[in-house]
């Protein structure tokens, strides 16, 4: 009876001492996130790279590269969360550029799908394929020209 009395104390202290499982939400929300890297699937002409190709140096310029997207959680109760984009050290435009944009807004579906709307209204769906609490890997999929359809996929790799 006393070594079934330990056994339960034992695995009480064990249950209590389990990790909280983070929600995709808390991964993503109240960080800084950099472009690590930028990859395409399907090559186009439109976009005139090979074939699995990086296109990390053709869509970023060098003073995008610094730059750093939040999610913005706190204090926001609705769907759509603010998205801050900090435009780092080197600034494109001037000196003048604002340091922060707050052009879209941002949501989850299904803990899978992040959604980004522009100021606009329009959005663009992101699958998450990777996420922990360093590394967040979004794909999303455009089409380059509509009387000649290509379809592919761009991957988006980001970290702290």
């Amino acid at each position: 009876m006393k070594n079934l009395f330990i056994f339960i104390a034992i695995m009480c202290i064990l249950g209590s001492c389990k990790e909280e499982e983070l929600r995709v939400e808390d991964l993503i929300a109240n960080k800084y996130w950099h472009v690590e890297s930028a990859t395409i699937i399907e090559s186009t002409e439109f976009l005139e790279v090979d074939a699995y190709g990086s296109l990390y140096d053709y869509f970023f310029e060098e003073c995008e590269r610094d730059d750093a997207i939040f999610f913005q959680m706190a204090g926001y109760e609705e769907a759509y969360k603010p998205v801050i984009i900090d435009h780092g050290a080197i600034k494109c435009c001037s000196l003048e550029e604002e340091q922060t944009d707050i052009d879209y807004t941002w949501s989850l579906s299904d803990d899978k799908v992040l959604w980004l709307t522009n100021s606009y209204g329009r959005g663009t769906m992101f699958i998450i394929t990777f996420i922990d609490s360093k590394s967040l890997w979004l794909e999303t999929c455009q089409i380059t020209d509509l009387s000649n359809p290509k379809t592919y996929i761009i991957t988006y790799k980001y970290k702290l």
